[in-house]
């Protein structure tokens, strides 16, 4: 016997989700022990999974039916009395394909060159990059005009992140056309930790206002004042940013100061505030993963891509669908195909949401010129069971092993009526061992239950599974010297208990065609409501996305995962969608607190008296005080036209059980007061991939899911609506490209949304005639 040492060591493995991986090496011994370890804890063993094992001096781990989670760095220890020896080995995961990647560069080249903006007052579209220092915001510039000059552009210089100078090339705010298309980037110097280093945030803020002028030198002290000769006081649409594009480094995103992010939290506020669409580009992605280095086309199956715009999405309180992760030019002197494809279908977004915000200004400009010019606003005043045992075992003469799981319990999914058996194996069989089910002791039923061990093997089968055997459970297994335990869920697919449409077309269809009984209505207006962060912008990003034909992003939404509780509405404001006869209007959101608290969201008094018709379009909420009777604005004689004709409270799934009672009680009052003005109202319950990993599997089975059933019911009981009145609903995310099956859901909510206020408005007109 020698100390063992490899002769051959693992390799590390690229496969595609679902296959099997099987890492192997070979040692010099075989009298040794040998130990796997996942990311540096040992490895648990999934029965079904994992399979570990030897033949001689060749040792093995194989991984069946790979996931996500299954991408680490495996090591294998080997040990005998002499030493130890061990070595390691990647897995990478090849993810199906969660973005559309794409291929060719010349057709979206053509598209972009043959753009017209929607308004002929705007003679090119601009756009804002900021961040930190040596983010690449200059390198994106310098990239995006090799694409289109045909050549290498270098002229906008940039810092080189790998540096530690922490000092910005770029001192003015300098504009970059884009070879002849009507485009215009604007540059300006990187965002640093130190209050006098780097650009002031005002800069920033009042660049993409208007009042900044090409070329301005940035002073790091203080910034552009009204005084200074150059500051543009009377900014018009072409003085001011149409798209601000905030850029972050893949690699050092983790560790970006939180005095920095804060600067571009406070600078995305003030964007949000002013409408101006946002965007962020993730760059240097080829210093995150091995596989995209190698492969950018692979860029949208690699598990670390997508973590990290997951971090980005949390660090900086965007949806993940407006981030896009890019690589910029940098040591390459030739045109890569791949790397321009990502550019362009990131700088496409860009150009569309920039075009958006122009619409919106156009239609704000037109409504002006129909309206008389009023004098300013007056001021506002201010205002448990027994243990089960299998096996019981003292001191009997044998050597006792503190009990550790070979391979654990693995989740299972079953369709109601079949049968499951949970299962594992230990390190010994001298144990008692104990089921638990959601944290309690497991009362086994007869003919339903049946526990058992054979040898160091433990199982749990569960008979005809119903609805309410859905749920976690947990094995412990004890004994003198210690205990372990593992969990498994197990999720039932119910029979269907609502049908879920599959095909989107006759939906589209049929509210394309769709015409208002009444002619003296000329749209149906909904007003979605509800708590910060719940998906009341992105459910109208969604159903704008669904019949604009492109991602829509202009309806700036907060990433809920965010713990700040900060809405980033902050207007009435208004969204048509499409050429359809619908609007959908944005309110901030509501917050916990009284109504005699500062700071705490909309006031309920003002969202009453927006579907009562009293706000008009694009007025600003003041925090907590509602607007008066008094104010210049203030409707006082609403008709059809100026009302709310359905209210629609968006509530998060994953946030039912932690809302509080207080924003329960605000919606509650709410829905009383449009109530008693007989105004319809439904429920959209967002969010409900955070909840059933069956429905985030696949939402063509929400219907079938436990989970979301409880969900719905829990919803039903807190808001005091009916449940066939809630309509579960996924927003586009993390999505930059069309899915079928969350359109289907949105648009069964959107119909049933449009016939209830059309029904509505069929009351309002034969009361009318009632009365005449």
């Amino acid at each position: 016997m020698g100390k063992p040492e490899f002769l051959y060591v693992l390799a590390d493995k690229m496969v595609k989700i679902g296959q099997d991986v099987t890492l192997s090496c070979e040692a010099n011994t075989s009298d040794v022990t040998a130990r796997w370890e996942k990311g540096g804890n040992r490895l648990q063993c999934v029965e079904g999974k994992h399979r570990v094992g030897k033949n001689g001096t060749k040792f093995f781990l194989e991984i069946k039916n790979v996931k996500q989670e299954d991408e680490a760095n495996y090591t294998i220890i080997l040990q005998n009395k002499l030493g130890t020896d061990s070595c390691s080995a990647f897995v990478f995961i090849e993810l199906k394909p969660w973005r559309a990647v794409e291929k060719e560069q010349e057709p979206i080249i053509t598209a972009l060159k043959n753009f017209k903006i929607y308004s002929k007052e705007v003679p090119e579209l601009r756009f804002l990059l900021h961040g930190p220092v040596g983010a690449g915001k200059s390198s994106i510039i310098n990239t995006l005009k090799s694409i289109f000059e045909g050549h290498q552009f270098l002229n906008c210089l940039a810092a080189n992140s790998d540096t530690t100078s922490g000092m910005s090339f770029t001192t003015k705010y300098e504009k970059f056309s884009i070879g002849p298309l009507p485009f215009a980037f604007y540059d300006v110097m990187g965002l640093e930790p130190d209050k006098n280093s780097g650009v002031c945030i005002d800069d920033i803020i009042k660049a993409f206002e208007g009042h900044v002028p090409d070329n301005y030198k940035f002073n790091p002290n203080f910034s552009i004042f009204e005084e200074h000769r150059d500051y543009i006081s009377n900014p018009g649409i072409n003085n001011k940013i149409h798209c601000l594009v905030s850029v972050i480094p893949a690699d050092k995103l983790s560790l970006i100061s939180e005095e920095v992010l804060q600067k571009i939290k406070d600078i995305r506020a003030k964007a949000s505030k002013l409408g101006i669409p946002q965007l962020v580009f993730m760059t240097r992605v080829d210093k995150v993963c091995e596989m995209t280095k190698e492969d950018l086309g692979k860029i949208y199956q690699s598990k670390k891509i997508k973590d990290k715009i997951a971090e980005c999405s949390n660090k900086l309180g965007v949806t993940e669908n407006c981030i896009f992760p890019v690589k910029n030019y940098h040591d390459e002197i030739r045109s890569n195909e791949q790397l321009n494809c990502l550019v362009l279908q990131a700088f496409t977004q860009i150009v569309y949401s920039a075009n958006d915000y122009i619409k919106r200004w156009s239609t704000s400009q037109k409504q002006k010129s129909d309206s008389p010019q009023e004098a300013p606003p007056p001021s506002l005043p201010t205002v448990a069971l027994p243990e089960l045992k299998v096996k019981v075992y003292s001191n009997m003469g044998g050597s006792q092993t503190k009990p550790e799981f070979v391979t654990v319990l693995a989740n299972k999914t079953v369709k109601a009526g079949t049968d499951v058996i949970l299962r594992c194996e230990a390190n010994t069989e001298y144990v008692n061992a104990t089921w638990e089910k959601a944290g309690h002791s497991l009362k086994c039923v007869q003919g339903k239950h049946r526990v058992g061990q054979t040898g160091t093997t433990f199982y749990l089968e569960i008979k005809d599974t119903k609805q309410e055997d859905e749920g976690n459970y947990t094995l412990t297994l004890k004994n003198d010297l210690g205990s372990d335990s593992c969990s498994a869920m197990v999720f039932v697919e119910l029979d269907e208990w609502r049908s879920v449409k599959t095909r989107q077309e006759p939906m589209i269809t049929e509210l394309k065609n769709f015409k208002i009984c009444c002619d003296e209505v000329r749209e149906l207006r909904f007003l979605l409501h509800g708590p910060v962060g719940a998906g009341k912008s992105s459910t109208i990003n969604t159903l704008k996305s669904i019949f604009e034909g492109h991602q829509f992003i202009n309806c700036l939404a907060a990433n809920a995962d965010t713990s700040s509780g900060t809405s980033f509405t902050t207007k009435y404001q208004k969204f048509s969608i499409g050429t359809l006869p619908f609007a959908l209007y944005d309110v901030m959101g509501l917050e916990e607190g009284t109504e005699f608290e500062e700071n705490k969201g909309v006031h309920t008094e003002d969202i009453i008296n927006a579907f009562k018709g009293h706000i008009p379009d694009n007025y600003e909420f003041l925090f907590n005080t509602p607007m008066i009777k008094k104010h210049r604005d203030f409707i006082s004689n609403p008709d059809i036209n100026n009302t709310i004709h359905c209210l629609v409270s968006v509530v998060a799934a994953d946030r039912v059980s932690l809302m509080a009672d207080k924003v329960f009680q605000k919606m509650r009052d709410i829905r009383a007061a449009a109530s008693t003005l007989g105004i319809p109202q439904l429920v959209l319950m967002t969010r409900v991939d955070k909840v059933c990993e069956l429905t985030n599997a696949d939402l063509g089975k929400i219907y079938q899911s436990k989970k979301i059933k409880d969900k719905i019911a829990e919803c039903s009981n807190r808001l005091g609506v009916t449940e066939n009145c809630i309509f579960p609903v996924k927003n586009y995310h993390n999505e930059i490209e069309s899915n079928e099956k969350l359109n289907c859901l949105a648009l069964q909510a959107l119909t049933q949304i449009v016939y209830s206020a059309n029904d509505y408005v069929k009351r309002w007109s034969s009361t009318r005639k009632q009365f005449e």
